[in-house]
């Protein structure tokens, strides 16, 4: 495991633990599955089942979304996610945010071949399908308190540390090894981090929590990837 892995994981742990006071110790993504019944952990195949049962209810019914609710969409007992998941914040938290990995994952072993345009336009579509999705501006609501079954924001904390703080320091990661290597010219990673997401983003999302405006359709997403990217390499541009 890598050392900024592992500090992902310090980060997650050390969020998650006010979220165990205020609501039941919830773990989070860095920490091992626990068991909490007598029965064995679920195979792999019932694990995915039973996150991706929850990533659709916790999206479409918030916090309020019940473990049997989540079972039985799962097709599997109410046991069996005990098994795996400690309790119902543990399996949000491992839900959610394994969505929200999907931006910058590949930044892990990124491709030594791809050019930065070509990294950063396909975390921009990851971006643009992640974030700006209407399923995860209704977990925003969640998060927030604005929406059906807001949670404890000890959570949305945990939440925001293994979500967008953990993309940003991915990325900030990448930046910074790209100008070591010559490539781009950032003096400050975590800054050009933020600038490149907030380029992405602009205030489509807010448009959306305001229920002013709905998802952009693929030719806006196609605009604003191709004008953040073009943009960010101009001014990131190795002198």
């Amino acid at each position: 495991m890598s050392e900024a892995s592992r500090e992902d994981i310090r980060r997650v742990r050390a969020a998650v633990a006010a979220a165990r006071e205020a609501a039941a110790e919830a773990c989070g993504a860095g920490c091992p599955p626990a068991r909490q019944g007598p029965g064995r952990p679920p195979d792999t195949e019932k694990r995915r089942a039973i996150l991706e049962a929850a990533r659709r209810l916790f999206t479409r019914d918030g916090f309020m979304a019940g473990m049997g609710e989540i079972a039985a969409e799962a097709g599997v007992s109410k046991q069996t996610i005990y098994n795996a998941f400690r309790n119902k914040d543990e399996l949000f938290l491992a839900a959610i945010s394994e969505v929200a990995d999907q931006i910058t994952a590949h930044l892990e072993t990124p491709d030594p071949e791809a050019s930065p345009h070509e990294i950063l336009t396909r975390i921009a579509w990851h971006f643009m399908d992640v974030v700006i999705s209407g399923k995860m501006v209704s977990v925003m609501r969640m998060l927030t308190g604005s929406g059906p079954g807001g949670m404890a924001p000890d959570l949305a904390a945990a939440f925001y540390e293994i979500g967008p703080a953990r993309n940003g320091r991915r990325l900030a990661d990448w930046l910074a090894e790209q100008d070591r290597a010559g490539r781009l010219s950032v003096d400050d990673p975590d800054l050009a981090s933020e600038h490149f997401f907030g380029m992405l983003n602009g205030k489509l999302q807010l448009r959306q929590l305001f229920h002013a405006a709905p998802p952009p359709d693929d030719a806006e997403a196609e605009r604003r990837v191709e004008a953040a990217v073009r943009r960010f390499l101009k001014a990131y541009a190795p002198d």
